[in-house]
């Protein structure tokens, strides 16, 4: 039976009586047979020094009692009274660990003992278990010690007390000596830990969860714990990784000028074991070599926390140096385009993990994978969309209090919409249908990043290559991010600019949908710089393109959609909105849902129609289904702002 994840439960079949339970005493596992006479006092007694010993040695592990040494079940005998008496002494006893850990930080599980009858049936004990205590991988890099001040730490077999020099070797070990008083490395995590600070305190946000059932932070953490050198983060256009990743790097910069500010002279320093965050977005990047990139990691370090007088180091040794354990964040691995740049980028990447000391976390939209994970030391993980109780949630918490009262209604509409709904279950959907409900809301854009030398320009995001440094590339959040509030008397601003009109949004869901993409659009042109003209002619080409893919064609192929966009740039435009969903196939791209496709078409019809070319508007109109003109028909007369009554007059259906 394979060794389970620390995360992950362990199952009934371990507990079979005098058999054994499938695990070996390690590093991450200890056993302890208990006589009946004393148990509950034995089991208080031990579990402060065995927690003390997993959170001082960083990764986590698993007490159970009521099994033998060897490794054979033994059970523990507990009645109900005492099974509710155990687990209460053991939260009061670990309750005195100091310093005191979240409550979250431990699990105790009872698992009943069973044994196999003659006819293969189990038979399950009502009065014999094997008690478990999970404690979960540390994430600070504190000291902790029992109430009476002993400080032990997990071993092979057993644990170990420290004594004397010992401790101070462990906060060693755990706190490289370069970092202390040093002026550069605490000016780069405040720059860190200021850039990102909007983004860990967002009213309302929402933790994103991985397909494979747990929540994104914790699967960071228990990679940071792993023996894997690479993690890939899979998500969709606008799932919210890019947003996660961010809180993810500045909750750590956070602990990290907390504890340098404190000079690291005390026990309880708030580190998650050294790991030292630096992000990179892809997009624009150019790796020509390992050495680029560590060339680009040193003008980060140099921009943020001015770390050198003259000529910086040498780029690789810096790279090598154990005394560093980068965390390296690279965001964006779809915004490389052409498949030669993606497979020379996975050449470098591939080098970079292997020289490193530390470890790697690359974000990307699924299709954008071809990246083999054999050999990597590897692994991955996907965003689910949000939930409906994380829609609900987030929109009660966040929707402005003058509509509150038509908080139901609004919410139903949106649920009873399939195609609607599919949008909220992405963070940057719901956040522009949040910004448009009441217009009271502001997102987090890149130039909310502060620059270095704090004036009211951001550091860029260049990359460097060769001997070119480029300037500090920061954590952009970009569409995946959610939404702060804006002061109360910009709300009373717009609440009295806001016209009666444009008031109940939600009861127009076309227009809705309008005012959501156009803002995310606006997002992204200034995001990318994209001249004006440029964008518009993406956007009208949507629409064309929506047209074109009516209720016949639910899918287009490349050479089709590159053709529509007239160039890679444009085609990866609607593709990062999320306007365009890419999969593998031989026909690979589709709207994203039905209501996006028919929203373009019925804009783009509109927009020739109030252009003055009603003859074109018809004409394209006619050329489509009249399946798909039934369903675009009801969207065209909520978007339209006159009369558009004979534009159905003339287009003729084509049945």
């Amino acid at each position: 039976m394979a060794e389970p994840s620390i995360w992950h439960p362990l199952h009934e079949d371990h507990f079979e009586l005098d058999k054994r339970v499938g695990l070996q005493e390690s590093m991450r596992y200890e056993f302890k047979s208990v006589g009946a006479a004393h148990a509950l006092r034995t089991i208080r007694d031990q579990a402060d020094e065995y927690a003390v010993a997993f959170l001082n040695e960083g990764s986590g592990g698993r007490i159970l009692w009521g099994v033998t040494n060897d490794g054979y079940v033994q059970g523990v005998e507990l009645n109900a009274a005492q099974c509710d008496e155990v687990r209460r002494g053991l939260q009061d006893k670990l309750a005195t660990v100091v310093p005191r850990a979240e409550p979250s930080a431990y699990e105790i599980e009872l698992h009943p003992v069973w044994v196999r009858q003659p006819d293969g049936k189990r038979q399950v004990y009502n009065d014999k278990f094997v008690v478990e205590l999970l404690v979960k991988p540390a994430h600070h890099a504190r000291l902790y010690s029992t109430a009476g001040g002993t400080c032990w730490l997990k071993a092979e077999q057993g644990k170990h007390k420290l004594l004397g020099n010992e401790i101070e070797d462990f906060v060693r070990t755990r706190i490289p000596s370069c970092f202390l008083g040093s002026p550069a490395w605490l000016k780069y995590f405040r720059h860190v830990d200021a850039g990102t600070k909007q983004c860990r305190e967002l009213a309302g946000y929402q933790d994103l969860h991985a397909r494979e059932g747990q929540d994104l932070e914790t699967a960071f953490h228990e990679f940071l714990g792993s023996n894997d050198r690479l993690l890939v983060l899979y998500g969709e256009a606008g799932s919210g990784k890019t947003a996660a990743l961010c809180r993810f790097v500045g909750k750590l910069s956070h602990d990290w000028t907390q504890a340098l500010e404190a000079n690291i002279d005390s026990l309880s320093v708030d580190l998650w074991h050294n790991w030292l965050p630096v992000y990179f977005s892809l997009r624009g990047t150019h790796l020509e070599s390992v050495k680029s990139f560590a060339a680009m990691l040193i003008a980060q370090l140099q921009e943020a926390g001015n770390f050198w007088e003259g000529s910086p180091p040498e780029e690789l040794p810096l790279l090598r140096n154990q005394r560093f354990r980068w965390l390296v964040c690279l965001d964006g691995y779809d915004e490389i385009r052409t498949r030669e740049a993606r497979e020379h980028f996975i050449g470098v990447l591939r080098q970079v993990v292997q020289l490193v000391s530390g470890k790697v976390i690359l974000s990307t939209r699924p299709i954008a994978k071809g990246i083999e994970m054999h050999g990597w030391s590897a692994r991955a993980i996907h965003v689910e969309p949000l939930t409906e109780a994380q829609i609900h949630n987030y929109l009660i918490q966040n929707v402005d209090d003058r509509l509150k009262d038509d908080f139901d209604s609004i919410y139903n509409s949106f649920r009873a919409d399939r195609d609607f709904w599919t949008m909220l279950s992405r963070p940057a959907y719901l956040e522009a249908v949040l910004e448009e409900l009441a217009g009271i809301y502001i997102p987090i854009r890149g130039d909310a990043w502060p620059s270095v030398n704090e004036s009211d320009q951001p550091p860029g995001n260049a990359a460097a290559t060769g001997a070119e440094h480029a300037s500090a590339p920061v954590p952009n959040v970009e569409e995946d991010t959610l939404l702060l509030r804006e002061p109360t008397e910009k709300r009373d601003e717009r609440k009295e600019e806001q016209s009666e009109e444009d008031a109940p949004l939600a009861t127009n869901m076309a227009r809705l949908v309008d005012k959501v993409y156009r803002r995310l659009h606006e997002r992204e042109q200034a995001r990318q710089l994209l001249p004006a003209q440029e964008a518009e002619d993406r956007w009208g080409r949507t629409g064309r393109l929506a047209l074109q893919m009516d209720g016949h064609r639910e899918r287009c192929g490349y050479q089709t959609a590159r053709c529509a966009f007239t160039s890679e740039e444009a085609l990866a435009w609607v593709l990062s909105l999320g306007i365009l969903v890419e999969e593998r196939g031989r026909t690979p791209y589709r709207f994203f849902t039905e209501l996006t496709k028919l929203y373009f078409a019925a804009d783009h019809v509109l927009y020739l129609w109030d252009d003055g070319e009603r003859h074109k508007a018809r004409q394209r109109l006619g050329k489509t289904t009249a399946e798909f003109q039934g369903k675009m028909e009801p969207i065209l007369l909520q978007l339209a702002v006159g009369d558009i009554s004979s534009l159905f007059e003339h287009g003729g259906q084509n049945g």
